[in-house]
């Protein structure tokens, strides 16, 4: 995306599929994305803007072999 697209941002929402492994590997690229081109404001002390990772469809059946376990994405989650 570019700079437009997130002017102003102060938090972004990042989600993916559940049911859709290959959803989860394009939080990564988001996320970098995000904190190449976003930053908050001076005042507000500057930095990476807030980012929260959402899991869509999670009432549905989504165990899988290439499923990303809890443990796997709560990882993800304190690593960035």
């Amino acid at each position: 995306m570019t700079r437009f697209y997130y002017k102003e941002a102060v938090g972004a929402l990042i989600v993916y599929d559940v049911t859709r492994s290959y959803t989860f590997e394009g939080v990564s690229k988001w996320k970098s994305d995000l904190d190449q081109k976003v930053t908050l404001p001076e005042a507000w002390g500057g930095g990476p803007i807030p980012v929260v990772l959402l899991a869509n469809k999670c009432d549905l059946n989504h165990e899988g072999p290439n499923t990303k376990s809890d443990a796997e994405i709560s990882q993800y989650c304190e690593e960035n």
